[in-house]
C-alpha cells in the first residue's frame, strides 16, 4: 500500500513523503513499513498505480506533490 505522510516522514526527510506500507500480514504497525521513502513537498496528492506489465521498469507510481505543482513517476528500480 502506498500512502502519504504530510510532514516528518523519517528523521532525514523532515517534509512529506509517498512511502510503501506491507499489509499482507495483517494490520501495519511502524516497524512493518519497509524502505521505500520518496520525498514529496508537502505530502502527496493524487497517488496512481500503474502495473500492467511485467517488462522492465514497466510498473510505476505516479504521484503528485501538495506543493510545487509537481508529478512524480517513480519505476521499479526505485520501489524496490
Amino acid at each position: 500500500m502506498f500512502v502519504s505522510v504530510n510532514t516528518t516522514c523519517t528523521t532525514s526527510i523532515t517534509g512529506g513523503c509517498i512511502r510503501s506500507i506491507d499489509v499482507t500480514g495483517g494490520f501495519p504497525t511502524m516497524t512493518s513499513a519497509n524502505a521505500v521513502v520518496l520525498a514529496a513537498s508537502g505530502g502527496t496528492g493524487t497517488i496512481t498505480i500503474d502495473n500492467d506489465s511485467a517488462s522492465t521498469e514497466a510498473s510505476s507510481v505516479y504521484y503528485t506533490t501538495r506543493t510545487g505543482n509537481t508529478i512524480v513517476k517513480a519505476t521499479q528500480s526505485g520501489l524496490q
